[in-house]
């Protein structure tokens, strides 16, 4: 617990700090401990959690719930070949049913295990998904299909965007879309504008040979 009071107190009245992570995947630690340690220094940051390693063999965490509200749930959900070079182990039936969990209960992600030829690994494929990045309204549900995306949301007036895998390579089955394709990646952001409340539910996806235009103006529900 001096650690933890030390690098509290080393950070204390930085600008933009906003929350202390207390260990990396611990299996498991005095995370109430480390908690009320913390949280004696300073009251108002969250506190984040993480799940151990482990626990993609399906080993329990031992991580409870903290008493705190300002508890921040930050699992790590790794395919098991990560990080041992063996990518030719790859199986989309371990990384599938994480992204899924992903998807079910609307929580943003990010991969983690970057390198210079990621690209071209086998996992790619199964990295690279349509998903909302910002929602006029309330979301309520997305769905990746590989080649398709379904999403629902609560709209309000504003503008909703989703990226989109590959949209800079005209397979995209979409008109009326607003469009911007980033150069490098051929990869993009669809853009969707509603003026009232009202429900939305949509799915689109690529289809071979479809439209691949420039930048059109966001399509208005």
């Amino acid at each position: 617990m001096s650690m933890l009071r030390y690098v509290v107190r080393f950070f204390q009245g930085i600008h933009g700090l906003l929350w202390h992570d207390l260990w990396n995947e611990p299996y498991p630690g005095p995370v109430g401990q480390a908690a009320d340690t913390i949280r004696s220094l300073d009251p108002e940051a969250f506190l984040f959690t993480e799940a151990c390693y482990f626990t993609n063999m399906g080993v329990p965490s031992g991580i409870e719930r903290l008493s705190d509200s300002g508890q921040v749930f930050e699992p790590h959900g790794y395919d098991l070949i990560v990080d041992t070079g063996h990518d030719d182990l790859y199986d989309s039936g371990r990384v599938e049913p994480i992204s899924r969990i992903l998807e079910r209960n609307l929580w943003s992600h990010t991969y983690w295990s970057w390198r210079p030829d990621i690209e071209g690994a086998p996992e790619w494929g199964e990295l690279v998904r349509a998903y909302p990045v910002a929602t006029a309204g309330t979301l309520l549900y997305y769905r990746w299909e590989g080649d398709c995306i379904t999403l629902e949301y609560d709209g309000a007036p504003g503008c909703t965007e989703v990226f989109a895998p590959n949209l800079g390579q005209g397979t995209w089955g979409v008109r009326r879309l607003q469009e911007h394709v980033w150069p490098d990646t051929k990869h993009g952001v669809l853009r969707i504008r509603s003026d009232r409340a009202q429900n939305v539910r949509l799915c689109f996806g690529r289809v071979a040979g479809a439209y691949g235009g420039a930048v059109h103006d966001p399509l208005d529900l």
